[in-house]
């Protein structure tokens, strides 16, 4: 038989995934529960399909729910010929599998024969009247509760018997379940997890640990799953050896990026390690403490994605996780700049990857979202974080982020800005109107209340009318970066902000990442090379084997965090902008079309002497690679582009060419 692929109604796989995950944070033995709505898939769901036979055709339909098959040419269900098999009969007709999740979370099904599940199904939610939608599908799955991660040995790189317990260190931050191994006196063991040495050896202090009672056996398995470099385990059981059951996420590496710099190999290949460690069921944010989606977080980690894994389902499953369901009732993550992030992403889903099905799927949810958004805004149309639970984030950084806050208004224009492109692909050509009439309007009136043109600033809020003329970098990062002010209040902004050492400096791999985004558009890759170096440079200095949560390099203390002394996070995704900063801006390939339609190259070396590397694309890779002398191109897609030469010129870049430029 033909196989299909398994199908779902669109987000409920995703949304089910992510839920799993959400559930295993817990700090010192006590669980930390998310803070915001759960959403739970349907349990009755139609699936759909017109077809054509000319000939009876056998099928053979694969679910965990309890299923019915309908086909309208006839009277009643089909009647199982056994094995899940069914006949349908000939004719022009559609088909019906009603899937009830009797006994599994999600209902999904699989139909392989003569017809078969695929992208072309549709789903509905009330069999006669329901709206229809495309399917969520994927080839990604062999059963959707099948697990999705790849296993391998590790075993640590030393041991180190101190104070009655043994101290193993994996050699590098890891992720995975401890595994004891000859165990010849059972008994009771703890186990304390560190991404530090400090942290494992403090068992009073460190942020998580397990107990366990070990029996004589081969081999036992801890059942939870922890991020960690080290593990120190006391007991009065003994075991010959412990290593380390790694679990990851089977990515394949499509992007590729050296240069002249040892240093930055290396803080390109620590970024992608780290980047490919917060890669699971979604974009997680770390590995020891949330493990959660986070929106700000996973904005960047679709940007790194697009250098490196270019990954659709995994976008997809964290979009989905994020938005949840209707109704509306609280910013995503209980987060205002968060909310603003997805649209973002979803705009820059669209230029990059281009699956207009699930982005017709998800629209509805945009929507109703966005609406959510316009209802809070202020009498002016400003919005604020008018109740409790409303977190006006931008960063970890000693800021009052009261009141009508001038980044969080940015921010908005930009979504708003993105929900009108996307109307456009729908040809909601009067929504797309709104939507850039309101971004206008609001970008309007945020620059008359808080930039001073003269001096090149943003004024960072305004609290009961009264403006706090206080200068911070987010503001102009954001006004930069999606080019909110014209090119030479552009670069006014960065001299006058982002050149001003007084002005307080960002200690996040996280805003660092749109404050160096801003410096590549004012084209200052050479201030940027120099950051790589200290910024990134300067974790590998400190023995950094990920990229971390928060690095302040005046600090003495880089393990201590939220008032704990190991709260930190070691491996943080958004420490791994390096992956999107060094493919977009020295690489220089970027979409500037739908789905990579049509591209543009335009490599720079800022202090480097060469650079080389691969960007992918929905239908291939561009190579690209540059010295002081020449610059290569292969285009190994399927779709046309240009190269951009520095004076501005033009090479056209078809479909499986390569140009060779003699500077």
């Amino acid at each position: 038989m033909k196989k299909g692929k398994w199908i779902w109604y669109p987000g409920d796989l995703e949304i089910y995934l992510a839920n799993r995950i959400l559930f295993l944070r817990d700090y010192r033995g006590t669980i930390e529960p998310p803070f915001w709505k759960i959403d739970s898939p349907f349990c009755n769901v139609f699936f759909i399909k017109e077809v054509d036979l000319k000939n009876p055709e056998q099928i053979r339909v694969l679910s965990d729910a309890e299923i019915s098959i309908i086909a309208d040419c006839q009277k009643g269900v089909l009647a199982c010929d056994g094995d899940g098999k069914y006949t349908l009969p000939a004719g022009k007709y559609t088909i019906t599998i009603t899937a009830y999740a009797k006994n599994t979370p999600v209902p999904t099904v699989r139909v392989d024969g003569g017809v078969v599940s695929d992208e072309s199904w549709y789903v509905q939610l009330d069999r006669y009247r329901g709206e229809s939608k495309n399917v969520g599908c994927s080839d990604g799955f062999q059963s959707p509760y099948k697990t999705i991660f790849k296993y391998k040995d590790v075993q640590p790189v030393c041991q180190e018997r101190i104070n009655g317990g043994i101290l193993y260190d994996f050699g590098k931050e890891s992720f995975g379940y401890i595994v004891f191994h000859d165990i010849a006196v059972p008994g009771s063991a703890q186990v304390f997890y560190g991404e530090s040495r400090e942290e494992a050896l403090a068992t009073e202090d460190c942020e998580t640990y397990d107990k366990v009672v070990l029996k004589a056996r081969q081999k036992q398995k801890i059942d939870h799953s922890r991020g960690l470099r080290y593990a120190y385990v006391k007991g009065d059981a003994e075991w010959a050896s412990v290593s380390l059951s790694f679990e990851y996420l089977p990515l394949q590496k499509k992007g590729e990026f050296a240069c002249s710099s040892e240093l930055v190999n290396q803080i390109y290949s620590i970024a992608y390690y780290t980047f490919h460690l917060c890669s699971r069921e979604t974009f997680l944010d770390g590995l020891k403490r949330d493990r959660w989606y986070w929106g700000g977080d996973a904005y960047q980690s679709f940007l790194y994605n697009y250098y490196t894994f270019f990954d659709r389902d995994i976008c997809e499953r964290t979009l989905w996780a994020l938005r949840g369901k209707d109704p509306v009732t609280l910013h995503i993550n209980h987060i205002m700049d968060y909310t603003f992030y997805w649209f973002i992403s979803l705009s820059e889903y669209l230029l990059y990857i281009g699956n207009t099905n699930f982005l017709k799927n998800i629209w509805p949810r945009a929507i109703t979202l966005m609406d959510y958004c316009l209802s809070l805004r202020n009498k002016e149309g400003f919005l604020e974080g008018r109740r409790k639970e409303d977190w006006v984030f931008l960063d970890w950084a000693p800021i009052d982020n009261t009141g009508v806050v001038c980044a969080e208004q940015l921010l908005f224009v930009k979504a708003l800005r993105s929900m009108a492109e996307l109307a456009v692909q729908f040809s909601d050509f009067e929504r797309a109107d709104f939507y850039k009439k309101e971004a206008d309007t609001l970008l309007e009136k945020t620059l008359s209340v808080f930039y001073d043109a003269e001096k090149g600033v943003f004024w960072h809020n305004r609290v009961g009318g009264v403006i706090n003329r206080v200068v911070t970098r987010y503001a102009s990062v954001f006004a930069v970066n999606y080019k909110l002010l014209d090119e030479k209040e552009c670069l006014h902004t960065v001299k006058s902000v982002l050149e001003d050492k007084d002005i307080l400096p960002i200690v996040t791999p996280y805003a660092k990442f749109y404050e160096v985004v801003s410096l590549c558009e004012a084209g200052k890759l050479d201030e940027v090379c120099k950051i790589l170096d200290d910024y990134w440079g300067g974790m590998i200095r400190l023995g950094a084997t990920s990229f971390w949560e928060l690095y302040d390099p005046a600090a003495a203390d880089h393990l201590s965090m939220y008032d704990r002394p190991y709260g930190k996070s070691l491996c943080h995704a958004w420490g791994s902008s390096p992956l999107y900063i060094l493919g977009r801006y020295f690489l220089g390939v970027v979409p500037l079309k739908a789905g990579y339609s049509y591209f543009r190259v335009s490599p720079k070396l800022g202090s480097f002497a060469y650079i080389r590397g691969t960007v992918p694309t929905p239908t291939g890779t561009i190579f690209v690679y540059r010295d002081s002398s020449t610059i290569e191109v292969e285009n190994h897609t399927r779709t046309d582009g240009e190269l951009v030469l520095d004076d501005g010129r033009k090479i056209p870049l078809g479909a499986g060419k390569k140009v060779k430029i003699t500077l």
